[in-house]
C-alpha cells in the first residue's frame, strides 16, 4: 500500500535500532494505513507520552504541605480505625462461639429438638451452625486454628453433636 512511498510527516520515523524515550516523545512508529499517514500530517494530532498521561493532582508523599499532612492522618485514622472494628468483630465472633458452645454443652439440648416450639429449633439450629462455621472455615479455606487451644476440641464436639443430630432426627426420638 502506502508503505513504499516517502512520508511526508514532518515526524522523524525511527530505525529498528531507536528506542523511543523521554526525548523522543514526538516520535510516532510508522504503521502502513493510509488513515494513520493522514493523522500524522495533521497539524491538530497530539502525541502522548507514558509520562503524559500521569495526573497532575498526583501527590509524592514525601513531599512536604498540607496534603501530606491530611494524608498521613486519615491514613492513620482508617488503620486505627479498621483494627478497632476487627477487635469489635472477633470479640462479638467469639462471644457468639461460646454461647453456642455452651447451649451444645448444656444437658438439655436434644430436648430441645423434642419442644413443638419453632423458636427453640431455631436456637439449636444457630448453636450448631455457629460451631460448625470455623471447622468449614478452615477446611474451606486452609485456615489455621488462631487463638484458643481448645477451640478444635470445640468444633469437634459441635460435629458429633451435628452428626448425631442428623442421624436421629427429632420426630423419631418424640415417638419412641
Amino acid at each position: 500500500m502506502g508503505s513504499n512511498l516517502p512520508s511526508r510527516s514532518p515526524y522523524r520515523h525511527p530505525t529498528y535500532d531507536d528506542t523511543p524515550g523521554d526525548e523522543d516523545a514526538d516520535v510516532v512508529m510508522p504503521l502502513s494505513s493510509l488513515f494513520l499517514d493522514e493523522l500524522r500530517e495533521d497539524d491538530t494530532t497530539t502525541v502522548y507520552s507514558y509520562y503524559s498521561t500521569w495526573s497532575t493532582n498526583y501527590t509524592m508523599s514525601n513531599l512536604v504541605g498540607p496534603g501530606r499532612l491530611l494524608g498521613n492522618f486519615y491514613s492513620r485514622a482508617g488503620r486505627s480505625l479498621e483494627k478497632r472494628l476487627r477487635r469489635v468483630v472477633n470479640r462479638a465472633a467469639i462471644k457468639e462461639y461460646k454461647d453456642a458452645v455452651g447451649v451444645l454443652q448444656s444437658a438439655n439440648f436434644y430436648a430441645t429438638f423434642d419442644s413443638d416450639d419453632p423458636n427453640e429449633h431455631e436456637k439449636a439450629c444457630k448453636a450448631l451452625l455457629t460451631c460448625a462455621r470455623p471447622r468449614l472455615l478452615r477446611r474451606s479455606y486452609g485456615l489455621l486454628s488462631i487463638g484458643h487451644q481448645n477451640s478444635n476440641l470445640h468444633s469437634e464436639a459441635c460435629l458429633s453433636n451435628i452428626r448425631k443430630s442428623v442421624t436421629s432426627p427429632p420426630c423419631s426420638r418424640g415417638s419412641a
